[in-house]
């Protein structure tokens, strides 16, 4: 049985275990007592189940967000249209991590957009891109 501690120092929480015979302290930042002892348990529990349940990766919007910045730097003209493109997606799916995305749920948004919305096979791939 895993057991998750945490250690603060000069003000950043981090998290303490071992496993396998090493030992594991990844920082978790500068949070409240509160907010570290929520990712603990939740550490704790994903090593205990062989479950992940906190995703580290970006959220969908963030992510979009930077790529826009780029793609309004390499590619001023088109940039509006890009972001236009990306709306419906950010509406329906922006709100998740990336690690989270099932590739069944884009397969169901790319069908949504081409049955349901009339949209070009062309301008659906551009958005799952």
């Amino acid at each position: 049985m895993v057991k998750v501690t945490i250690y603060w120092r000069e003000g950043v929480a981090y998290l303490n275990w071992r496993d396998g015979g090493k030992r594991f302290r990844p920082s978790i930042g500068r949070v409240s007592p509160r907010e570290a002892e929520e990712i603990r348990s939740a550490r704790e529990a994903e090593l205990r189940h062989g479950v992940r349940i906190i995703s580290r990766a970006p959220l969908l919007r963030d992510f979009l967000d930077v790529w826009l910045e780029w793609y309004k730097a390499e590619h001023p003209t088109t940039h509006g249209k890009a972001k236009s493109e990306l709306r419906i997606i950010l509406q329906n799916l922006g709100h998740r991590p990336i690690d989270t995305l099932r590739p069944i749920e884009l397969e169901a948004y790319k069908t949504q957009r081409l049955v349901k919305d009339k949209m070009a096979p062309e301008t659906v791939g551009k958005e799952v891109r």
